[in-house]
């Protein structure tokens, strides 16, 4: 789930959440506090009722009416009503706001002379909410500072610390970081952590190639170097005067030169695939003449060395295959370089090439000693050297 569905969830449960408080806040309110005032207010005007038309029993019309008119309050309407309902004197207009009324008769010899009604204020709905505000301020004012606590909290773990544990990881060495197996989160966060992980293997991995390369480098230009120096020493001494044999010495120094160079070669284009500088050209051939072309010099010639090949190919006229030819040559030739090393003596070399469904296989045995079972995943890595020198 992504950080901004995260978010927008979280925020939405936060704001129903302080919703459904504030809403059940007002049910308690309005069944609590608000009914209670209700009650009260009415027991208020139905007890001031009672005591007026007591006090109007034993008096005339006019001062009845003088009774009323000093007791109206805040607004309040009176009225007072004959016999037959029909008003003979009212305090005034009845207020908008209001809402409930009480009535009482006044009394004579057992007999109704007149009827009071007293129409009252009740609080409006402005006023009410006023209310309301004013006895949960409190509530509101901690649902208001929870709100933005949980808001601060979710970015502080869900964005703000994770960053924070990344930038600390950053700022350290990548290639002494230490890198284990993790769980990361399904969101842009734990994508992020997971691509700076697999940054960190490459990095790592590139530096192990390099020191590899290096150590690789300083060991193949010893031999050559060691027989430079070796074979200059003796012509320099001057005491080699054999003609023949100083041809032969400027002949080894000349072909480990060559060797020299050679290395040099193979260890830039090898840096250059490490660094993804090297482009491979492909093109589509014909796979039984490609094959047969590439390994028919070593069908019959292998430069004074005793060995022999036996060729296979059981290839259809019309396989084609998509390749790089220099790349596959050097492939081919450090192949039988290495069984001209290792392999028997004399050296018998078979060559099988077939093809299944999908795919052309080469296949090149010789009778030479087998690698180790150990160091067989080793093989492909790059400057990877079976013998202990």
């Amino acid at each position: 789930m992504s950080i901004r569905l995260k978010l927008s969830l979280s925020f939405i449960l936060l704001f129903l959440l302080v919703v459904g408080l504030l809403l059940a806040s007002f049910f308690f309110f309005y069944r609590g506090d608000y009914r209670d005032g209700l009650v009260a207010d009415r027991e208020h005007y139905e007890a001031l009722a009672a005591d007026l038309v007591k006090q109007a029993a034993s008096l005339e019309e006019a001062d009845i009416i003088a009774l009323l008119a000093a007791q109206t309050e805040n607004g309040d309407q009176m009225l007072l009503l004959d016999s037959n309902n029909q008003l003979i004197w009212s305090s005034g207009e009845a207020p908008l706001s209001t809402r409930l009324s009480v009535k009482d008769f006044v009394i004579r010899d057992d007999k109704v002379r007149y009827a009071l009604r007293i129409n009252y204020n009740f609080h409006s709905r402005n006023q009410v909410i006023e209310d309301y505000i004013f006895q949960y301020l409190w509530l509101i004012i901690l649902l208001i500072i929870a709100l933005f606590m949980s808001i601060a909290y979710f970015l502080h773990r869900s964005i703000t610390y994770p960053l924070s544990v990344l930038h600390d990881r950053m700022i350290q060495d990548p290639l002494q970081i230490k890198i284990q197996a993790r769980h990361y989160r399904n969101d842009e966060i734990g994508e992020l952590e997971k691509r700076y992980d697999d940054m960190l293997v490459r990095l790592q991995s590139s530096d192990r190639e390099q020191q590899t390369m290096l150590a690789a480098i300083s060991h193949d230009l010893r031999t050559p170097l060691t027989s430079i120096a070796s074979y200059t020493d003796r012509l320099a001494s001057g005491k080699i005067t054999n003609a023949e044999k100083i041809n032969h010495y400027y002949a080894v120094i000349h072909q480990k030169s060559e060797d020299i160079r050679l290395l040099i070669d193979q260890f830039q284009e090898a840096a250059q695939i490490i660094h993804h500088d090297h482009t491979m050209n492909f093109e589509v051939v014909t796979a039984a003449r490609f094959w047969q072309s590439l390994l028919n010099p070593y069908l019959s010639d292998w430069d004074d060395v005793d060995a022999s090949m036996d060729y296979n190919s059981h290839l259809s006229d019309t396989a084609q295959i998509q390749v790089n030819k220099p790349a596959l040559q050097r492939v081919i030739g450090n192949i039988l370089c290495n069984a001209v090393k290792y392999g028997g003596h004399p050296l018998f070399v078979d060559v099988h090439l077939f093809q299944t469904k999908h795919w052309l296989v080469l296949k090149i045995e010789n009778n030479g000693q087998p690698v180790p079972g150990e160091q067989l995943p080793l093989l492909f890595d790059r400057f990877y050297r079976i013998e202990a020198s």
